[in-house]
């Protein structure tokens, strides 16, 4: 009998290893197939949902850099679409204002040393040359005109014109075509008056 009963929970045991072994290496494909299709063509953050007892071996052995540390430990399956938006912001909203204050406090460390500019027809012109390494863009902000391709000149234009471009939304393109990084500020926090503030590259 003694030794049935240490068969019988060595045999559980090795069923028990057998499917945490089965988890792991389900998770590592799935890691290694969301790190290559969407978060290093993308850049963008990662956050977890799944059950609480997924969270810390999905953790142990993804090697994607991008996923955060916060995480939603309910079955997405029993959520809405609108539910796991609202969840995700949630947990995100804390480490976006934290990513927004530090951008801030380089940027005004970079302008004290030349390496940063509010000025709309300077960083036109340092976009058009790939220079901008991070662009601060005041969410809501419209300044009428467009950047001209190649030189990054600055043409004006009247908002009432149907045919206006936005030279913000034109910063933005020239930066992330020149894979910069582009983050939009709540109007109240952006440190300029210009609707931009660029920390360069060199």
């Amino acid at each position: 009998q003694g030794s049935g009963g240490t068969a019988m929970r060595h045999g559980h045991g090795s069923r028990k290893d057998e499917v945490d072994t089965d988890t792991e290496r389900f998770f590592r494909v799935i890691d290694r197939g969301i790190l290559e299709h969407y978060s290093q063509p993308s850049g963008l953050p990662l956050m977890l949902a799944a059950l609480p007892e997924y969270h810390a071996l999905f953790r142990s052995v993804s090697r994607n850099p991008h996923l955060l540390p916060a995480g939603i430990t309910t079955n997405p399956d029993a959520l809405t679409p609108e539910q796991l938006r609202a969840e995700s912001w949630r947990r995100m909203e804390p480490l976006h204002q934290e990513r927004i204050d530090t951008l801030i406090l380089s940027y005004r460390e970079a302008k004290s040393h030349g390496q940063g500019s509010d000025d709309l027809p300077g960083m036109a012109a340092a976009a058009a040359e790939g220079r901008i390494a991070t662009l601060l863009v005041e969410a809501h902000r419209q300044v009428p005109g467009r950047i001209l391709p190649g030189t990054g000149e600055i043409r004006a234009s009247a908002m009432s014109d149907p045919d206006t471009d936005d030279v913000l939304d034109d910063l933005a393109e020239h930066v992330l075509r020149t894979k910069g990084e582009v983050v939009v500020v709540p109007g109240g926090q952006m440190p300029t008056r210009t609707g931009a503030a660029a920390i360069y590259r060199y």
